[in-house]
């Protein structure tokens, strides 16, 4: 995946070379690392790496969101009718500081 860096770091490649990255820069990583952000499509929500507001702002689906929250951190998100998207923001910043 495309991430572009949020911090002035580095990163060592596959050789042991260690590389400055400064903000803006975008590189291709199987996921990004620390000081880096996923560029996500457009109209496609980074779960991972969102903050609350933009999850509470952008239009995006359930089945997705449990998929990817699944997938990356192992943690089943619960949905029962009647909850508010605020209430599904809430375990998915859950899940990903529980990863931390």
């Amino acid at each position: 995946m495309k991430c572009t860096c949020i911090q002035k770091c580095q990163i060592r490649n596959d050789f042991g070379k260690a590389i400055l990255y400064v903000p803006g820069d975008v590189q291709e990583f199987q996921k990004c690392p620390k000081f880096f952000r996923s560029l996500a499509a457009p109209g496609e929500v980074d779960f991972i790496n969102a903050s609350e507001a933009e999850l509470m702002e952008a239009n995006w689906e359930l089945v997705k969101a449990k998929e990817v929250i699944k997938e990356e951190f192992d943690i089943e998100i619960i949905y029962e009718n009647g909850m508010l998207k605020s209430d599904v923001v809430k375990q998915i910043l859950d899940a990903r500081f529980r990863k931390d």
